[in-house]
């Protein structure tokens, strides 16, 4: 069974407008329970994301201001993204390589939903949980 980004993303996504601070985005994230967010600038284009690390590493760490801080000072620039058809190995090896626990899924270039790290894992111990009823049925387990 071959599952697809658009088979196990999530589709709830907090997205913040640029120029919104990051005391802001904290009251947001907290309320929604959100561990990052989209950044959007005035046109709607999606320019950045911004994460619970974020604001520890590049905000509180730094000792900045959190209400005159803005998410455009601290987010990462250069959205990572995957289209929802792709095959969740292929994201989930994207994810690897880039060092990153999350990546935005789109269509037609729309961001449409989020695979995480823990969507990957949860969906890997259900891919091997199978294979192993699939063995087990067959007597084929070495064990």
């Amino acid at each position: 069974m071959v599952l697809y980004a658009r088979d196990v993303m999530d589709r709830d996504i907090l997205f913040v407008a640029s120029g919104t601070s990051c005391s802001e985005l904290a009251r947001l994230m907290a309320e929604s329970r959100h561990g990052f967010a989209v950044v959007r600038s005035p046109n709607g284009e999606n320019v950045g994301i911004i994460t619970e690390w974020d604001l520890v590493n590049k905000l509180l760490a730094k000792g900045l201001d959190p209400s005159s801080t803005k998410v455009d000072d601290i987010m990462t620039k250069g959205i990572i993204t995957v289209d929802s058809g792709e095959e969740l190995s292929d994201v989930a090896d994207l994810m690897a390589r880039k060092g990153i626990r999350r990546v935005l899924v789109t269509e037609k270039g729309k961001v449409v939903g989020v695979v995480t790290c823990r969507i990957v894992l949860a969906n890997l111990k259900s891919y091997v949980d199978s294979i192993s009823r699939d063995l087990a049925k067959y007597g084929l387990l070495p064990f």
